[in-house]
């Protein structure tokens, strides 16, 4: 168990180090909007298969399982950080964004962790804990993975305006791509 999390620190700041620090591959230029978000989405994928490794199963912050409202998203931030005990008894911070305020990747008003364009992130858990997990878009079909999270973009819409189920001809970002 400890292997996999010290594996799982040192997949994360080698993303870091690659994505985000002076020596990395945007040296003199900092990252494109959809470079932030895939990041993120890494990062918080990576933080729930953490909290997974510890406890056995995933976060419980919504009745479907699945991440999407803005306060279901605030409420597994909360997990994530260590803030809420009653979903992380041992209040390990398996993710640190800050809390809601100034110094804060979260968002002021909702707690919630936003994409680059101001939307909160949609995250779904695989109920048997390895996946694959449905795709939330039609044309896509599932996915192998144990956690997805996903972005709808710089248009805030899911998928597109005439095709809200599927994501080709949409602006949304994805994890798993």
């Amino acid at each position: 168990m400890k292997i996999k999390l010290a594996i799982l620190i040192a997949a994360s700041a080698l993303l870091y180090f690659v994505f985000f620090s002076p020596v990395g591959l945007w040296q003199g230029h900092a990252p494109k909007e959809d470079e932030v978000a895939k990041y993120q989405m890494a990062l918080i994928a990576t933080s729930i298969q953490w909290f997974y490794m510890e406890y056995g199963e995933f976060p419980n912050v919504s009745a479907s399982g699945d991440i999407t409202s803005a306060a279901e998203n605030a409420a597994l931030m909360r997990v994530l950080s260590g803030e809420d005990k009653t979903v992380n008894p041992k209040g390990i911070p398996f993710l640190e964004v800050g809390r809601a305020g100034s110094e804060s990747l979260l968002d002021p008003e909702s707690g919630a962790f936003p994409d680059p364009w101001g939307n909160f992130y949609r995250i779904r858990f695989a109920r048997n804990g390895m996946g694959p997990i449905r795709s939330p878009y039609e044309d896509e079909g599932k996915v192998n993975a144990a956690v997805i999270v996903w972005s709808v973009g710089k248009d805030g819409v899911q998928g597109s305006e005439q095709h809200p189920d599927r994501f080709s001809a949409s602006d949304d970002h994805v994890s798993w791509q």
